[in-house]
């Protein structure tokens, strides 16, 4: 429950690109820890961390649903506790064939 006067960020559409605009062919496990490490400039961009996500959904593509429990420990790298409430979805495909994973979040500062 979230109370009081705080704002709420919704963070979308966050993919794996570096800063230098790559992407990691093939490799869901680096693009979600680019992912998540994005997610990570946005939330220090307006003043949050991890622990303000309230909410994260991931959305995967085939066959790299395999791969939940290399990227769960992914996640936990960056959550250390308190996770937000989250669901991770297979999708047929993302914008972009390269893409792997997206993320959305929603944090509240």
């Amino acid at each position: 429950m979230v109370e009081g006067s705080r704002k709420t960020y919704y963070i979308s559409g966050v993919i794996g690109y570096d800063k230098k605009g790559n992407i990691a062919i093939n490799d869901v496990v680096e693009q979600y820890d680019q992912t998540l490490k994005n997610i990570q400039n946005i939330l220090k961009s307006f003043g949050g961390t991890f622990k303000d996500i309230v909410r994260m959904n991931t959305y995967i593509v085939p066959p790299y649903y395999n791969h939940k429990d290399a990227l769960r420990k992914v996640r936990n790298k960056y959550f250390k506790s308190d996770f937000p409430t989250s669901t991770m979805v297979q999708v047929a495909g993302l914008a972009n064939p390269d893409y792997l994973v997206e993320v959305e979040t929603e944090a509240v500062l």
